[in-house]
């Protein structure tokens, strides 16, 4: 992995990381199943980049893709 993407997945990981801190401490609750889940997904868009040899074309699309994700607001049932 070039230095590029490794600045990508460590800015990812931490604004996963500052957002949770955030929803937690504001009361947003969120269950540690999720936090864990949103670190695991990074692992895996790392792990499935590296195995499909993916361009960073991809690759970025793939980290926006994420962020997206997370940033989404989600109704609780």
């Amino acid at each position: 992995m070039n230095q590029k993407r490794i600045a990508a997945v460590a800015v990812l990981a931490a604004a996963s990381a500052v957002t949770s801190v955030i929803a937690v401490k504001t009361g947003v609750d969120p269950p540690p199943a999720n936090i864990a889940g949103a670190f695991a997904s990074i692992l895996v868009l790392v792990i499935a980049a590296k195995l499909l040899k993916a361009t960073d074309d991809l690759f970025y699309c793939g980290i926006f893709a994420l962020f997206l994700y997370f940033a989404e607001k989600r109704k609780n049932p």
